[in-house]
């Protein structure tokens, strides 16, 4: 396999993975209530292998957005921080503009400056900490 083929397959599996995450999201959203009942995602962390918090998020993000707004080549975790918060489209759309990682993403909804004041000059809204290193 060369360079080039082993990126390409690498970009089709990422892009695969972010697919069966939207699957499994959906498919738990369909199987649960709304309103989740209190203790009702047991099961489906057991089958995940995962925690009952993980579920619950799994199906906020299935109900936060509708298939047309969910785009190919975003991280499902973006999704999930934004999930969290009160405008989760428009934090979607702030982490693109500014090529924020999840953490990134996570720090500028709880409202941390990258330092003392530093906004971004387009929006106004707080800039997050950069990671040392």
């Amino acid at each position: 396999m060369t360079l080039d083929e082993a990126l390409q397959r690498l970009a089709d599996l990422r892009a695969a993975e972010r697919a069966v995450a939207w699957e499994i999201s959906d498919t738990v959203a369909g199987a649960v209530p709304d309103p989740t009942p209190r203790g009702s995602l047991g099961v489906f962390a057991g089958v995940l292998g995962c925690s009952t918090r993980w579920v619950s998020d799994l199906v906020r993000v299935s109900r936060t957005y509708v298939p047309d707004s969910r785009l190919p080549d975003v991280p499902f975790g973006l999704y999930i921080v934004a999930s969290r918060s009160q405008n989760p489209l428009e934090w979607i759309r702030e982490a693109l503009a500014h090529g924020w990682s999840t953490a990134d993403l996570a720090r500028a909804i709880r409202g941390e400056p990258e330092t003392e004041g530093a906004t971004c000059p387009e929006c106004g809204r707080l800039l997050p900490k950069k990671r040392a290193g």
